[in-house]
């Protein structure tokens, strides 16, 4: 099944890497994209693996898979297709 970010999450991954780091350090920053891809990789096996939820913007229903101890996906998806909509980070940054 194909897998879509869109923008908003692109954008969301590139700032919390670039983050992590320059806080954290280069080895922490890898560790989390490749959380990321990982957690990618399990929605693309079993979409409906995530908890179902309302989204803020539209009420509409998506689903959330944690990817990183700090980070959930946010994602809907149909018969072609699986779209990351936004990540969402547990903690504030330091």
């Amino acid at each position: 099944m194909k897998v879509i970010w869109l923008k908003r999450a692109i954008h969301q991954r590139d700032n919390q890497e670039e983050w992590y780091r320059s806080t954290k350090g280069l080895d922490f920053a890898k560790t989390f994209i490749r959380n990321l891809y990982r957690a990618e990789l399990q929605i693309r096996e079993m979409p409906d693996i995530g908890q179902k939820e309302k989204s803020a913007l539209d009420g509409k229903s998506v689903r959330s898979v944690l990817a990183h101890p700090q980070c959930r996906i946010i994602y809907k998806y149909d018969d072609k297709a699986i779209t990351i909509i936004r990540l969402r980070f547990m903690m504030m940054r330091e």
